[in-house]
């Protein structure tokens, strides 16, 4: 007797434990935005209200699905963090997924840059000896230009489509107050993260390559850990594919664009690397996107035969 329907469920609740949470949560919003056009639509209110009432719980029990198949991991982080002698505070932090808790991180900082970014602005943003350029050509500013202008018009545009759709007045209203908040952080967001891109940069020192991609990547990889550098071809960069964001053991680190250069470590060597506020371990490639791959390959492999020598 087949056994495959019987092992279906197993591997969808797997499937649901390994899926990294900020994509979960992604495919979450959309089903809510989904239901939420088809809730306007919907001309009694008691049917509207019944119906958004089983697509809420429905949400919430697939998070707390997940939250409880994560359980045993969480409770071990709980339980490192009282041998470690950390505090209350740091052990109830514990009981948070361990990216969202680095994403929140992130983000709070990206929004503390844009308030201090005026104050701590280069006015040179020339590279100095050293430091390797990741903006020169990057589409990055001007996708960032053209997001600028999307949130600029965002609000009137959503102001007066709402306007068209049968909706409670109070209930337009705080969707205005939403959608304008939402706007509001993220231009602060993108302005920081410009900030801190502009101010951060790669840098090839003694000890050796230092990632600082803003408050994104931070790190050293010594010279020693590194078993390969490669500029990677067009056919190359379009046929990459986008690892996780938070984990896997392939890590890009740019901007916006996709990496054109290519740095295969060795296992066990000396690598600090952290990403969105998180230690990442367990790497073994990383994708760089530079200005100049070319000019940055050689610079690498002079400092690997320096080491080799």
């Amino acid at each position: 007797m087949d056994s495959t329907p019987k092992q279906r469920p197993a591997a969808v609740l797997a499937s649901l434990r390994e899926a990294p949470w900020v994509s979960f949560l992604q495919q979450c919003l959309g089903g809510v935005l989904l239901s939420g056009l088809v809730l306007v639509w919907i001309p009694r209110v008691e049917t509207r209200s019944s119906v958004k009432l089983i697509l809420m719980l429905a949400l919430l029990a697939c998070v707390a699905l997940k939250y409880a198949l994560e359980w045993p991991q969480t409770l071990s982080r709980v339980r490192s963090s009282r041998v470690a002698g950390q505090g209350v505070i740091a052990g109830l932090g514990q009981l948070a997924p361990p990216e969202l808790a680095g994403l929140a991180r992130f983000q709070w900082r990206v929004l503390l840059a844009c308030l201090r970014c005026r104050r701590t602005a280069r006015s040179d943003d020339t590279p100095t000896d050293g430091e390797v350029d990741v903006l020169a050509r990057s589409s990055y500013p001007t996708v960032l230009a053209i997001v600028f202008l999307m949130l600029a018009t965002e609000v009137p545009v959503s102001f007066l489509v709402l306007q068209g759709l049968p909706m409670d007045p109070s209930a337009r209203l705080r969707l205005h107050l939403v959608l304008m908040l939402v706007a509001a952080a993220s231009a602060m967001m993108l302005l920081g993260d410009r900030c801190m891109l502009r101010q951060r940069r790669h840098r090839l020192d003694t000890k050796g390559l230092r990632i600082q991609l803003g408050a994104r990547t931070s790190g050293c990889v010594a010279y020693d850990a590194i078993a390969e550098v490669k500029v990677l071809s067009r056919q190359q960069r379009r046929d990459l594919k986008r690892p996780p964001m938070m984990v896997g053991s392939e890590l890009w680190i740019s901007p916006l664009d996709r990496p054109n250069l290519s740095i295969t470590l060795r296992p066990g060597g000396v690598l600090a690397i952290t990403h969105l506020t998180m230690q990442r371990t367990g790497l073994s490639t990383l994708y760089l996107y530079v200005s100049d791959p070319d000019a940055v390959k050689r610079l690498l492999d002079a400092r690997l035969t320096h080491q080799t020598g």
